[in-house]
């Protein structure tokens, strides 16, 4: 995948993914990485969805921060696009 041709949004919230997978100590940076990702880069619009869900915000960062903290940790290496989040995208 050529990241040049995603649009600004979508590079920044792969930035923002792989950033989150290093703090976490991912090495994959797997759906759940771009989730919380979206929380930081695209925050009115997943309020606007959220809201015409009827989801609970606190509960779907904390359920996703759980997720996150469940991952294994590896330490070095470059984070990569899992199979599932190259699919994804």
């Amino acid at each position: 995948m050529n990241i040049d041709t995603l649009t600004i949004k979508t590079q920044e919230t792969l930035q923002e993914a792989s950033n989150i997978a290093q703090q976490n100590q991912n090495q994959a940076i797997e759906p759940v990485h771009l989730l919380k990702s979206l929380f930081h880069t695209a925050e009115d619009i997943m309020r606007f969805i959220g809201n015409k869900l009827g989801i609970n915000k606190n509960l779907l960062i904390s359920t996703t921060d759980n997720i996150l903290h469940s991952l294994p940790k590896e330490s070095g290496g470059e984070p990569y696009l899992s199979s599932e989040t190259n699919n994804l995208i």
